[in-house]
């Protein structure tokens, strides 16, 4: 019977509002502690997939800048890149203007002051 008394003793201790109180208390500690590191991980994984398409881009950038630099090392590439940033050309070459179509001419009004303002007033009137 004795050990059953225990054994009693041992259960309300456990179970005391005070043990019950501790135990919620380091619950939220704990919890608390985990969801800190929960946000942190996903900030990570946020700036992880930031800086690796910045990778990309600067990866692409520099292919970029390769082919740009390999096309500068022939004669052909560096004379594009001179007529494309100066407006040069090599002598015996001219300038071709296309005009696809005609520009109408537009002729001088040749009213005088007087024609044009009782012109404007009958114009009111129709």
């Amino acid at each position: 019977m004795r050990e059953f008394q225990e054994k009693n003793t041992v259960k309300k201790r456990m179970y005391s509002k005070s043990t019950l109180f501790i135990l919620l208390f380091l619950l939220v500690i704990v919890s608390r502690g985990a969801y800190g590191v929960y946000i942190k991980e996903k900030d990570s994984r946020a700036e992880m997939e930031r800086i690796l398409k910045q990778k990309e881009e600067l990866q692409k950038r520099l292919s970029n800048i390769e082919n740009h630099n390999e096309m500068l090392r022939t004669p052909a590439g560096v004379e594009h890149e001179i007529r494309h940033k100066f407006d040069v050309v090599k002598d015996g070459e001219g300038v071709v203007v296309i005009v696809d179509k005609e520009i109408p001419i537009i002729e001088e009004d040749k009213r005088g002051v007087i024609k044009k303002f009782f012109d404007s007033v009958v114009n009111v009137f129709r």
